[in-house]
């Protein structure tokens, strides 16, 4: 799936954080530990990458 058109990065990131948010179960806590640093999340939101599939992405890393 593709980013929403003129979507920015911080909303991305936003949307990126509440979806992990709801795939993990967690209202609280910490969750950049699956996001990962700023600057990866950059280069998939500059490669089009929506904030699901991101999060999906790094829940598959994450199992390997």
């Amino acid at each position: 799936m593709q980013i929403e058109p003129g979507m920015t990065f911080a909303e991305w990131t936003v949307e990126a954080e509440a979806d992990a948010r709801r795939v993990l179960d967690r209202t609280t806590g910490d969750v950049t530990w699956l996001l990962g640093s700023s600057d990866d999340m950059r280069q998939v939101f500059n490669e089009g990458y929506s904030p699901a599939d991101y999060v999906q992405s790094q829940l598959a890393r994450s199992v390997e």
